[in-house]
């Protein structure tokens, strides 16, 4: 779960595919497993519809062309059809985080929490950050509401919050 919201934060492509690659290669293992192929295809749903920005029209546009949208995972009977639908889930995704990314405004939430993350043990300001990128923090702040599920502070906080569990581990 961390992962994929990782990359979905970062617009990592390269790692998105590489979880994908493993799930269904562990399904595609272990064709008996249905239920857990589907319970795994419903939690990576669930999580790009809440973890990626107007993640339901993204996800009702990478499935456009079927007529029961991305429920049809819902339709699925076996772990084939499992694995042919997170295959196409994921080539849906990647094209959209690719659009997303080359947007310059959206590099630079990106990058800033590329870089909050990494400097997580300091006191990070909207200030300090803002002016790391050479922005005024009024902009920042704006461009964190417009291109994140988070605002910067909440962002701040949750990177906290990640961190000492981590730690704790």
């Amino acid at each position: 779960k961390d992962d994929i919201k990782k990359s979905f934060e970062e617009f990592d492509t390269d790692t998105l595919s590489l979880i994908f690659t493993q799930i269904t290669d562990i399904f595609s293992n272990n064709p008996t497993h249905f239920l857990q192929a589907i319970d795994a295809a419903c939690n990576i749903l669930f999580l790009s519809i809440s973890l990626l920005p107007n993640g339901q029209e993204h996800l009702a546009d990478i499935f456009k062309d079927d007529v029961d949208g991305y429920r049809s995972i819902y339709k699925c009977t076996n772990v084939d059809q499992v694995i042919e639908w997170l295959l196409f889930l994921r080539d849906g995704l990647i094209k959209c985080l690719k659009e997303q990314e080359n947007t310059y405004t959206n590099r630079i939430v990106t990058d800033a929490k590329i870089y909050i993350r990494s400097n997580i043990d300091q006191k990070l300001s909207l200030s300090d950050v803002a002016s790391k990128f050479g922005i005024s923090p009024n902009y920042l702040s704006h461009l964190f509401k417009q291109y994140s599920d988070l605002g910067f502070t909440e962002f701040i906080t949750e990177t906290k919050v990640a961190k000492a569990k981590e730690l704790m581990k």
